[in-house]
Formats: structure tokens, C-alpha cells, sequence
């Protein structure tokens, strides 16, 4: 009964048989702790309308991917961690769609799940980022493929006025 998407997007939660933190909760468990003002950057509404804009043979071609590449998804998991633990987004935001096979044919597909996964999400998120970022010194927390590209939120917040100043990533 769930949509192509909403069982593709079951695959990617987290296992239950490992410790690791997810690194959202973890921030925003955080910032709730130091009683920080939280903004959202995108509502659940928003998020749904991306995936339900999104072709119905689309969501079933990219499931049917998803369930094919099922077994690699711990080894697609370990290359995203390495990609950024060595701050490379273009590495990221390519594995993020091996679960796609390399053919041409479904290039189509690629970019569909790139245009509504990624992309359309970024211009929702950098709209709600422009009201805190005017006010006051502001922490905002996404996830990293958001970040990559001429259509990812730095570049749009870039494009608005701001500064974007890189912070080399800090190893504990």
C-alpha cells in the first residue's frame, strides 16, 4: 500500500542492528539541549509534494533499483562516509545514485531522482534559510548533498548576497 517512493525510501533507514548515530538527531538533539531557536528548512508537506511531483514510472523504475542494489547499500554507505570524511561532495552526490545501473537508458532516471531528491529540495530549503540568516548569526544543519554543485543551497545562497566562507572539517 505505500507509494513506489515511500518504499524506496524505507531501504535507506537506518539498521537496526548497528550503534550508529544519525548525525540529523544528533544535531538536533543538540541544539535542543543548549535551548537553541530551530528553524525548519523544509516541512514535512514540502518534502511529500517532491516525491509525489515526481513521475509514477520514475518511482517505479528507481525502486525496482533500489531493491536490485539492496545488498551493495552497506558498501554505498561506506563510500559516502569516506567521500566525506575526505570533503568531497562531487564523489558524494555521484555514489548517491549508484543504486542506478550505468546505462544509458536510465540516465533519465538518474536525473529524475536528482531533480526531485535533491535539487527541487534545495530551492525550498534556501528560501527558509533567508529569514534566520538575516536576523542573527546562524547554525544550519543539512544534509551534504544539498550543499554540492551550481544548483545546490550554496551556491543559491550565494547568488542571494551571502558570503559562503569553507570550514575544513575537524577530526576528533
Amino acid at each position: 500500500r505505500l507509494k513506489p517512493w515511500a518504499a524506496m525510501r524505507s531501504f535507506a533507514v537506518k539498521s537496526e542492528n548497528t550503534e550508529d548515530l544519525i548525525l540529523d538527531y544528533e544535531l538536533l538533539d543538540r541544539a535542543a539541549a543548549q535551548n537553541k531557536e530551530l528553524y525548519q528548512v523544509e516541512s514535512i508537506e514540502e518534502f511529500l509534494v517532491t516525491f509525489y511531483a515526481m513521475p509514477l514510472n520514475a518511482q517505479i523504475k528507481l525502486l525496482e533499483f533500489t531493491v536490485n542494489s539492496y545488498s551493495e547499500m552497506r558498501n554505498t554507505i561506506d563510500m559516502m562516509l569516506e567521500a566525506y570524511l575526505d570533503e568531497d561532495l562531487s564523489r558524494m552526490y555521484q555514489i548517491s545514485t549508484n543504486f542506478i545501473p550505468q546505462k544509458p537508458e536510465n540516465e533519465k532516471y538518474r536525473q529524475t531522482y536528482l531533480k526531485h531528491v535533491v535539487k527541487d529540495r534545495n530551492v525550498v530549503m534556501e528560501h527558509y534559510m533567508r529569514k534566520p540568516m538575516r536576523e542573527k548569526k546562524t547554525f544550519i544543519a543539512i544534509g551534504a548533498l544539498h550543499l554540492y554543485g551550481d544548483q545546490g543551497v550554496l551556491a543559491l545562497i550565494e547568488r542571494d548576497g551571502y558570503q559562503v566562507t569553507r570550514m575544513p572539517l575537524e577530526r576528533i
